[in-house]
């Protein structure tokens, strides 16, 4: 509407004078100022005023014209019926052109727009009135065809007198015609079966009327007379629109089987009346891109989509306009009518019937399908739904490549529900667009309606920016990805390649440093936060802090914890040597104290504590263990000790023990022989830093020691991407394996008799569902856009990654899966496990 105030200091604003006004726009002020009241203003006075006032249709639409508010009509088609050009066709299941005149209003810098399910037009005709160039998509042919004449034809004949005058002639033409046809009622007209939907006299004169203007030589005005015949079909047959088309009934008789002369006499004045209101208004390009949404093909050609997608509410969009299909040559019978309707997104029960395409169920939606699955009505509902959601997802794909990058995303969509099941369109909406870089910024409740069981549902507006960033990433990701899974690199470097310190501590079930090395040169950059919240003995953090990113360690256990901090901090050697100063002088005060300890002659899982060790040795061990245990640990006594356990137990003249073997503590053998405690952890340590002197790229990290579930209200910031190991599935225990380190590192007898309990390898082989906490839980921890990278195992049995995949998808997307068969490699271990395939999965934040 007008600011009638506003508008007059417009003018004067611009030295201009209310006496002018009829010269120069055609009206006089009290005509305007009716004008200005009145919602339904036409764009050709909108379009003089500009001229008048030397101004674009911008400072008016800023300064004096208020932009409709949103409200319940504005979500239906009802005003358009109103509007020039818009009225040509009513079209139940559109919205107003005052809708997307609100939504540009709010916009700044748009000069293209797009409407991949256009419907009736509404989306273009309002771009190309507004100067922009207007594609659209629609898959059903008599709308394409509706769209078509309204943003094409419809300018190219107004625009053109001689074309005008042409028109004007053929409609008083065809009116002369039809009144001189002399109607039978003898004669039985027939229509090859939709001759059930006219009276037998509108049949005579469809007929007539097609049969003359087929006989007119101008292309768009034949189209022009086409669009007239399919706006009035319904109204001069015995059908009505509720919702669905079908037969009228009671009072309802009495708005149909209209005259069919009288109607198309009064659409094809009213066509005439609105091309000679457009006639002299500079009006944008339309485009037809596809007729479907799912197959544009075009990138980065329009700044805003405003749309309507088909609601997920059974309705057969095709099925609604059979009439006009008819009438307009489209299809000869109504058995043709449903190879049409399957080749649009699936939205109506009809579409997967017998033949129907066969999707299976996005994470999103499951456990709707679950809920119907008990109480559904009809099956071919819960495949409706699942053909839905995978088709809008093509959709939202196709439109993340043709909206520019920033470029806005408008949708008019409602929830639906069936047999009492509610289905929340929106937000499942949201959350695939989410996928493909839309991020959401408003969600506008229009109009909100009872469901036939009472449910309240709701029309809503969905409004989002496109970052194409986020494409690109996934699409980076996903190059690298395939490129790590094709060539594997990492199997070049052998079972011992890495840098020293990956064995300052021996570790059952380790992952090779070639792989940890091989994932964060591939997928992390210099600086990067990378958090492996199971880290094992550090692998992946230690890899990171030596190439310059920043590792962050965690686990569960506190054996882990303390070898993968002392990795990831690195303490000076002079701290250490200090340390090891302190642990001998405290050796000596103490160790005559653990002369008779009982626990290392009760306790053992392969033979008892006291069996592995010379007395003395033991008498020393139990004091190192009683050192460590009654301090509050720093990162120098996490080095100690992590060489310390290292050198708990071997086969060679290093270890403390009998002989043994060096990574899980099998039945000792051999002969007691005293080893002295420090000076064989002084030689490790020596070692250790001695083979690291001159390294200069060594990013200090962070190490925590908590269950994963818990792990992100400790951490110092999120991080960019996770890289780890779970435990693989159906695999050895990792504390029956480690047993005797965990035990020096704290453990007690009780502990092992609770592991199974509390650790994530244990309550994983129980259920596997505790991956929903695991996958929350990481993303949380991430950053946005934050990548996640498993690596798993895979046993003939238990296909680890399969199960993960479909725990996964509320959280993440993924970008791309693989996996390594594998030899096992026994380390001179029997138990090898069952693992004969190392999986990768890769996956990316949503």
């Amino acid at each position: 509407m007008f600011d009638y105030e506003k508008l007059w200091k417009l003018i004067k604003d611009k030295g201009l004078k209310k006496v002018d006004l009829k010269k120069h726009v055609g009206i006089t002020p009290t005509t305007l100022a009716k004008l200005s009241k009145n919602e339904n203003v036409s764009m050709e006075v909108l379009h003089r005023l500009c001229e008048y006032l030397e101004c674009d249709i911008g400072d008016i639409v800023e300064h004096v014209y208020t932009p409709y508010k949103i409200d319940d009509s504005l979500g239906t088609f009802t005003p358009n019926k109103n509007e020039d050009i818009h009225n040509w066709f009513s079209y139940l299941e559109g919205y107003s052109k005052s809708l997307v005149e609100t939504e540009l209003s709010k916009l700044d810098g748009v000069t293209s727009i797009l409407d991949p399910f256009s419907g009736s037009g509404t989306t273009p005709l309002v771009g190309v009135f507004n100067g922009l160039t207007s594609y659209y998509c629609e898959t059903n042919p008599i709308m394409a065809f509706v769209s078509k004449i309204k943003t094409e034809d419809s300018f190219k004949l107004a625009s053109d007198p001689e074309k005008m005058e042409k028109f004007n002639d053929y409609k008083v033409g065809v009116i002369q015609y039809l009144e001189d046809s002399k109607y039978n009622t003898r004669e039985k007209l027939e229509m090859q079966g939709f001759e059930k939907y006219f009276e037998q006299e509108n049949i005579f004169y469809i007929k007539k009327y097609k049969h003359f203007i087929s006989k007119i030589d101008d292309v768009i005005i034949e189209n022009v007379f086409k669009i007239a015949l399919a706006g009035v079909a319904v109204n001069v047959s015995k059908m009505i629109r509720r919702g669905d088309l079908r037969y009228a009934k009671g009072k309802e008789l009495n708005k149909t089987s209209k005259n069919f002369l009288i109607e198309i006499e009064k659409k094809l004045d009213r066509i005439h009346s609105d091309l000679k209101s457009i006639r002299n208004i500079k009006v944008g390009k339309s485009i037809f891109l596809t007729n479907d949404a799912r197959n544009i093909s075009s990138e980065n050609i329009v700044d805003v989509v405003i749309t309507s997608p088909p609601y997920l509410n059974g309705t057969n969009y095709i099925r609604n306009t059979k009439l006009e299909l008819k009438l307009l040559d489209y299809v000869s019978s109504e058995q043709e009518l449903a190879a049409m309707h399957k080749k649009g997104i699936v939205a109506g029960i009809n579409n997967v019937s017998v033949g129907a395409r066969i999707y299976e169920p996005i994470n999103l939606v499951k456990h709707i399908i679950k809920e119907l699955d008990d109480v559904s009505y009809d099956s071919r509902i819960q495949k409706m739904i699942i053909a839905y959601f995978n088709d809008m997802n093509e959709v939202f794909e196709s439109l993340s490549r043709a909206i520019k990058d920033r470029g806005k995303l408008i949708l008019d969509i409602g929830d639906s529900q069936f047999a009492g099941v509610h289905v929340p369109t929106h937000e499942i909406l949201i959350e695939i667009a989410k996928n493909h870089g839309f991020v959401l910024y408003e969600n506008e409740v229009i109009r909100t309606r009872k469901s036939k069981s009472g449910l309240e549902l709701t029309q809503r507006i969905l409004r989002f920016n496109l970052s194409k960033k986020v494409n690109r990433l996934k699409s980076e990701y996903e190059k690298e990805a395939y490129e790590f899974l094709k060539k594997m690199k990492y199997q070049e470097k052998g079972r011992n390649w890495g840098h020293p310190w990956h064995s300052l501590c021996s570790y059952r079930g380790k992952l090779k440093p070639a792989i940890a090395n091989e994932l964060v040169t591939r997928f992390t950059k210099p600086g990067d936060r990378v958090l492996d919240p199971m880290s094992g003995v550090g692998t992946i953090p230690l890899e990171a802090s030596l190439q310059g990113r920043i590792g962050i360690a965690n686990d569960l256990s506190e054996m882990a914890y303390i070898i993968s901090r002392a990795k990831v901090e690195r303490p000076l050697l002079e701290d250490v040597e200090a340390n090891i100063s302190e642990l001998e002088k405290f050796i000596e005060d103490n160790k005559e104290k653990y002369s008779d300890n009982s626990e290392v002659r009760r306790f053992g899982l392969n033979k008892k504590i006291i069996e592995y060790y010379h007395p003395e040795t033991m008498k020393e061990i139990l004091a190192a263990r009683a050192f460590y245990m009654n301090r509050d640990l720093s990162s120098s006594d996490c080095l100690t000790m992590s060489c310390l356990m290292h050198i708990l137990h071997g086969n060679r003249p290093y270890a403390l023990s009998r002989n043994s073997h060096p990574l899980t503590p099998y039945a000792p053998k051999g002969e007691f022989i005293y080893k002295n405690l420090i000076k064989h952890l002084r030689e490790k340590v020596l070692r250790s830093y001695r083979i690291i002197e001159g390294e200069e790229v060594w990013n200090i990290g962070e190490a925590y020691n908590y269950d994963i579930l818990e792990l992100g209200q400790y951490l110092k910031e999120k991080s960019d991407v996770i890289i780890t190991s779970p435990p693989f599935a159906s695999s050895f225990k990792f504390y029956t394996q480690n047993w005797l380190r965990l035990w020096f590192s704290g453990w007690e007898p009780e502990t092992f008799e609770k592991a199974d309990t509390f650790f994530f390898d244990n309550k994983q082989n129980r259920d596997m569902d505790i991956y929903y906490s695991y996958f929350k839980a990481c993303n949380e921890m991430l950053k946005e856009n934050g990548k996640l990278i498993l690596h798993v195992g895979k046993s003939k049995q238990f296909d680890m990654s399969k199960e993960l995949l479909q725990r996964c998808g509320e959280w993440f997307d993924t970008v791309a899966v693989g996996e390594e068969l594998i030899e096992g490699e026994n380390h001179g271990v029997v138990d090898i496990g069952s693992t004969i395939a190392h999986q990768f999965i890769f996956l990316i934040k949503k």
